[in-house]
């Protein structure tokens, strides 16, 4: 592995156990058994460093979820996106635990979020429209598809933090099927009954509602 990526591993590793703002480039350096001269020469700073993870690893690891063609056109696809997006996010969870603080350090990120926040809330109403047209979805007014997609948008942005410290948390599994039942949840009263069904057998078979009355998802449009 080149330089510049055994860095930015180690970075990874190091910011999800112990936290973006904890970590020193100098802690870092020492992890890595490298000269802070050495990582500098690849990053001006830590900022530059988490902002090269942000744009390397993590926009292209889950932006391209919210393209992918299965997701607006099947119930399958609908579980899969929410399955791969959290995991994706607790990946790199160290950027969603504490998002202000890294992008108020760096506003050339934080130039950068705010149009990619707008494309993927946007991409999501695109796919509700997908969801109408294949008769995953209700006939749903504008208003809701806004506050559908920003909830999802904004519970991707959240969950791992509130999961660990608010739910107490920690086994990767359980953490990745509290995002996709929640994530679920803001869905499911805008979906056709058909679609309901055959989302709550998908979300069961993997074990997803284990922790859950599964009769509390049956909710009906009608």
């Amino acid at each position: 592995m080149k330089t510049r990526d055994r860095i930015k591993q180690a970075a990874i590793e190091m910011f999800n156990d112990k936290g973006a703002t904890n970590v020193s480039t100098v802690q870092l350096s020492e992890y890595l058994k490298i000269s802070p001269g050495n990582l500098y020469y690849y990053f001006d700073n830590k900022e530059h460093l988490i902002r090269s993870i942000w744009t390397e690893n993590i926009i292209p690891n889950t932006d391209m979820l919210f393209f992918r063609e299965d997701f607006g056109h099947s119930e399958n696809g609908i579980l899969n996106f929410f399955e791969d997006y959290s995991r994706a996010i607790y990946k790199y969870r160290f950027y969603y635990s504490e998002p202000y603080a890294l992008l108020k350090n760096d506003p050339e990120m934080l130039d950068l979020y705010r149009p990619r926040c707008e494309k993927l809330i946007g991409q999501l109403r695109v796919v509700f429209e997908n969801w109408i047209e294949t008769g995953i979805m209700e006939q749903t007014d504008e208003a809701t598809k806004k506050f559908m997609a920003d909830n999802i948008w904004t519970v991707g942005q959240t969950w791992p933090n509130f999961f660990s410290l608010v739910g107490g948390i920690t086994d990767p599994e359980d953490i990745n099927h509290e995002a996709v039942i929640h994530s679920y949840s803001i869905i499911a009263p805008q979906l056709t009954k058909p679609a309901r069904e055959r989302m709550l057998v998908l979300l069961e078979k993997k074990g997803i509602t284990k922790n859950y009355d599964i009769e509390t998802f049956t909710l009906d449009a009608e």
